[in-house]
């Protein structure tokens, strides 16, 4: 008698576990991946160097509350988490990529090199960046604000600082308008970056 009521609690406790594993009918929300990306084009008045300059890029810092894979939207102080919306990499390593992307558009004579790198070594100067807010809300706008620093290894100048701080119009009210207007304000933060 006891082993029989042991094995119907048993099989009562998986039935509750698996009512609660499976949507009855309806489908889970399909998760949607978003990438940042590279969105400067080469200016066509500028020629492309035979003798490149290499520089490094990173590390980038990135605040807990954006460090994950979900995508993160903003109103005034209250932050959404959006489950099924996600970055498709790592914040950190996607802002690392697409700014090294757009500076090498930028400014034809560069080579980038991410940090980790050993040729970063022997890079002629290095940039650190510092991402405070890269966040927004669907249909509004995206906010970016990023402290960078510039190095020059070449010479005994104190590194050259700047904070970009920029709103970026949205075109549509989805998360992909949302990673577009990110990735075009990224674009002008390149644009500030003072290589030459």
């Amino acid at each position: 008698m006891m082993r029989k009521l042991c094995g119907m609690s048993v099989l009562l406790a998986l039935t509750c576990l698996l009512q609660g594993c499976i949507s009855f009918g309806q489908p889970s929300p399909e998760t949607e991946y978003y990438l940042l990306t590279a969105e400067a084009e080469v200016p066509a008045n500028i020629a492309s160097s035979a003798q490149k300059q290499l520089l490094s890029v990173g590390p980038v810092l990135i605040p807990e509350f954006l460090d994950r894979s979900q995508i993160v939207t903003r109103s005034g102080s209250r932050a959404q988490i959006a489950d099924q919306q996600r970055w498709a990499e790592p914040l950190d390593s996607s802002v690392l990529r697409v700014v090294s992307e757009n500076l090498e558009r930028l400014y034809p004579g560069w080579t980038t090199v991410d940090h980790l790198e050993p040729l970063a070594a022997r890079a002629d100067c290095s940039l650190r960046l510092d991402v405070r807010r890269l966040d927004g809300s669907p249909g509004k706008q995206a906010v970016l604000d990023i402290l960078w620093q510039l190095t020059d290894r070449r010479s005994t100048d104190p590194p050259r600082t700047g904070r970009f701080q920029q709103t970026v119009a949205q075109d549509g009210d989805s998360h992909e308008a949302l990673a577009k207007a990110l990735s075009q304000g990224l674009v002008q933060l390149c644009r500030e970056i003072p290589l030459r």
